[in-house]
This record gives structure tokens, sequence and C-alpha cells, in this order.
């Protein structure tokens, strides 16, 4: 049994190698990370418009939020989605022009991230242009109706937790943070139009993602507010350095998910 795991380990060891060094592989998460640009801020600002409208509580949202970024992008993303709110009381064709132009920067950039699945499975796409971005904007509806289940799991659970101590609250804060990016996660590995995959064969790469980004954010978020200094190098662009240092990192998190199930499924050997 031992010799067995030391094989497949070797043989993880070896296909992680042989796909990093591919230039095509090594681009991956410099597509990701712009394209996570191009559709989280859209997809927030359209999430916290729809929970202002609803008048959903989202305090309990913003605590659990805070433990995973660093302060000052904490604060930064708090202030901008308090800022950059779709007025309702614009004229009609206004509205519509700027749901419009939400919706398509949000599929530009869900259409990128299935991209780097496209490159990984060698899938040439035959399907025009305008049917990928419709089944973005499917697959933006349907993370929007998951964040908004998440939000009020969340919050919900906020009331059942009010008798226990705040070292079990806090722990099970985090289980509930990661059963969230690990749907998330599931969503969005299986929504991409590679190749149909069961449950159990997206388990390998949803697992080291959902480890992987709850391990980074932490660490960077950590680094970030006891340890770095960005504001002595970049001074007032500091805070922008410290969101793409965070996409990125988020993006070679994926990637490395994303190869994960390329290698343990063998097509690399097909």
């Amino acid at each position: 049994m031992t010799s067995k795991i030391k094989n497949y380990l070797l043989e993880l060891r070896t296909g992680y190698i042989s796909q990093l060094r591919k230039k095509e592989i090594q681009g991956i998460p410099e597509i990701l990370a712009f394209n996570f640009m191009m559709a989280l801020i859209p997809m927030l600002i359209i999430l916290f418009q729809i929970l202002a409208y609803l008048s959903i509580e989202t305090r309990r949202l913003d605590e659990v939020i805070s433990h995973y970024l660093p302060t000052e992008l904490y604060t930064f993303l708090m202030e901008f989605l308090q800022t950059a709110r779709i007025n309702l009381s614009d004229h009609p064709v206004l509205l519509i022009i700027t749901f419009c132009t939400l919706l398509l920067t949000i599929s530009k950039g869900i259409n990128g991230i299935f991209k780097s699945f496209f490159i990984t499975y060698h899938v040439e796409s035959c399907v025009p242009g305008y049917k990928h971005r419709l089944a973005a904007i499917l697959v933006f509806f349907l993370l929007l109706f998951f964040g908004a289940f998440a939000i009020f799991f969340i919050t919900t659970s906020h009331r059942l937790l009010g008798a226990f101590s705040p070292f079990i609250q806090t722990v099970i804060d985090l289980g509930i943070f990661i059963i969230m990016c690990f749907a998330f996660f599931y969503l969005l590995f299986r929504l991409a139009p590679n190749k149909n995959k069961s449950f159990k064969e997206l388990l390998p790469g949803l697992s080291v993602t959902t480890v992987g980004f709850v391990i980074t954010t932490s660490a960077f978020t950590f680094y970030v507010d006891q340890l770095a200094n960005f504001h002595l190098v970049y001074g007032s662009l500091a805070i922008i350095i410290i969101l793409l240092t965070w996409l990125y990192l988020i993006a070679w998190v994926l990637n490395v998910g994303i190869q994960t199930n390329y290698i343990v499924s063998g097509e690399k050997e097909n």
C-alpha cells in the first residue's frame, strides 16, 4: 500500500512538473487574474445592490469576509461598494444600459475564466462567440443565486450561534466559509465548458483549490496586515497592488486545481 501511494505521489509530481513547464499553462494565472477583475467587481456591485434593495443585513457577512482579506483591501472594497451603486431613480433607458454594460463585462470575465479550461484540456470550440457569452451570463445568474443563498445561510447561522462561545463560533464560521468556497468552486468547475465530469472526477481539483484558497488568503492577509508595508514602496497605489496580487494568487490556486483534475484524469496521456 505504501509503495502504491509513493508511486501515485510520484506520478502526480511528474504530472505537475510536466504541465507547469508548458508556456500556455504558465500563462493561465495571468488570464484568470485579469478575468477575475473583469467579473468579480461588477458581480459584487449587482449583488450588494440587490441586498440593499431588499434591505438585507450584511453585517455578519462583512465580519466573515474581513477575516480572509487584508484590512486595507477589505476597507477599500466595502467603501467602493457603498459608493458604486446603481441609481434606481435614473431613467429606465439609462438603467437598462448600465445593467447591460455590467452583464457584458461579467460575461467577458467568466468566458475568459473558462478559457483556462479550454487551454488545459485542448478543447477547440466550434460554438459561436455569442453562445459562449449567453452561457457565461447564465453562469453569472447561477453564481448570483448561490451568493444570495450563501449570505442567507451565513446570516441565519449567526442567529443560531449566539449561545456558543466565541471560539466555537469561529470554528463554525471557518467550516461554513470552507463549505461555501467548495460549493462556489464546484459550480465553476462543473459549469466550465470542457468535458462533462462527475463529482468524483472533480473532487481532487476541488479539494486542492478550496484548501489552497483558504490557506493562501489567510497567509496573504497575515502577510499584508502584519509584515508588509506596501505603502512604503507604492504609496497611493498600494491598494491596487494588493488587489492585483491577491487576484493573481487566487488565479494560481485555481490553476493548480484545474491541472490536478487534468493530471488525475489521465487525459495527459491521451
